[in-house]
């Protein structure tokens, strides 16, 4: 199989939302106030997530996973590992941010025909905590 060629890539977000110990389904799209935040092409090798945490209060790991669907039923990733499991990792200059990033490496196609498809240009994605509380910011990573 010859080598992948891509022409773009970029990252879409979701920004200062609040997780704690419970599923949490997210839409990470183009956000206008990020100028270089961008729309998920409908054909597109997703690279990975990258989970930026502030307020952290007695955490100490994510899991994550995306879902083609609104629901967090419909999983796409990370590989063949849906549900991963990250430690966050504390900073150097404060014990309450952090964060985790996860390798994903597949190929995504938007599927309008899925019950609580996606919207076209974004994808949802599932995160917990194993405990506490935290910020995030999340932004999925995508060549195209």
């Amino acid at each position: 199989m010859p080598p992948k060629h891509y022409d773009r890539a970029g990252f879409c977000i979701a920004a200062g939302v609040s997780l704690d110990n419970t599923k949490k389904v997210f839409e990470c799209k183009q956000d206008a106030n990020i100028r270089s935040s961008s729309a998920i092409p409908n054909w597109a090798e997703i690279v990975g997530v990258e989970i930026t945490l502030t307020s952290i209060v007695g955490a100490a790991s994510t899991t994550m996973v995306l879902t083609r669907d609104s629901g967090g039923d419909r999983p796409v990733s990370p590989g063949g590992t849906p549900g991963a499991t990250q430690t966050i990792w504390i900073g150097a200059t404060t014990g309450t941010s952090g964060g985790t990033v996860y390798e994903v490496k597949i190929d995504y196609n938007y599927d309008m025909r899925a019950t609580g498809s996606t919207q076209e240009g974004s994808i949802y994605v599932v995160v917990s905590l194993n405990a506490g509380t935290a910020t995030a910011d999340i932004r999925v990573q995508w060549r195209g």
